[in-house]
């Protein structure tokens, strides 16, 4: 019997204190500790002293650049010269790669619909399909690469794409 009495006076204790607390935590209206009182009861700041959307300053973590996507597809354009780059072992030496673009990802849509010249480092890997064995007029052609870029829009440079990185090119035979 005891046993119960205590565990009931327990549960009695918890709850009157759990009734006090949130009371105390949080004064009302007209009872704020620094005298600035609002007619909601919150002690947030208004008019002058509230900050508007101009003054947060942006994580400056956000405004780092970082690498996303660029993917381009379309034809070798007519003025490549067959031969012009170099492919050894399946990489690319050095090379420019002049590209009617079709298709492209979010990060290369300036590029679509125009004639771009792509330039190809040492590191990109080159991929011949279906028998073809050069970049020359009318191959289709995906590059595939990176791109560094800012895109929160409240920091400077917001938006502005750097120049592309290419792992990979696959090279395609002519739509027939």
């Amino acid at each position: 019997m005891t046993i119960k009495f205590k565990a009931g006076a327990l549960v009695v204790a918890a709850s009157a204190l759990a009734i006090a607390v949130p009371a105390a935590a949080h004064p009302g209206p007209n009872n704020h500790p620094n005298g600035n009182d609002h007619p909601n009861g919150d002690n947030h700041p208004n008019g002058d002293n509230h900050p508007t959307g101009s003054s947060h300053s942006p994580n400056p973590h956000a405004c780092k650049a970082h690498n996303v996507a660029f993917i381009v597809s379309g034809t070798v354009d007519a003025s490549q010269a067959p031969g012009s780059i170099t492919v050894t072992g399946g990489m690319v030496s050095t090379g420019t790669l002049a590209v009617d673009v079709i298709q492209t990802n979010h990060w290369a849509k300036a590029d679509k619909g125009k004639l771009v010249s792509f330039s190809l480092g040492p590191k990109t890997v080159v991929k011949f399909d279906g028998g073809t064995a050069d970049f020359v007029h009318p191959n289709r052609v995906m590059l595939i690469g990176k791109v560094s870029v800012v895109t929160n829009k409240h920091c400077a440079g917001a938006g502005t794409v750097g120049t592309p990185t290419f792992r990979m090119v696959v090279i395609h035979p002519a739509a027939s």
